[in-house]
């Protein structure tokens, strides 16, 4: 199976008030996953955001493929991380390390 690095399948879910949007979350990338499967067979690599869910979901039931977080999400998690602990007194030079 050839890599195409793109995006093969999306899936557009209604949010209802009572259910919780980060399980729901889960339940579509599930679904993209196995219609996915269903098209390409065998997938080795997957890149996604950094939902606790999903990469829990990856970890337990997925340990076949690998699964990848994407850079844009990795950077804005680590800036939020550093400038959080940079603004505390004890660090307070810090504040320098993120823009």
């Amino acid at each position: 199976m050839q890599e195409t690095g793109l995006v093969t399948h999306t899936i557009t879910r209604e949010t209802a008030a009572s259910s919780s949007a980060v399980i729901t979350e889960k339940d579509a990338f599930v679904e993209c996953l196995n219609a996915a499967k269903m098209d390409f067979g065998d997938i080795s690599t997957i890149t996604t955001d950094a939902s606790p869910n999903i990469r829990r979901y990856m970890s337990t039931n997925e340990d076949s493929i690998h699964h990848g977080l994407d850079v844009w999400h990795l950077n804005k998690n680590l800036v939020k991380n550093l400038t959080k602990k940079a603004t505390r007194k004890v660090c307070g030079i810090g504040v320098y390390w993120t823009p």
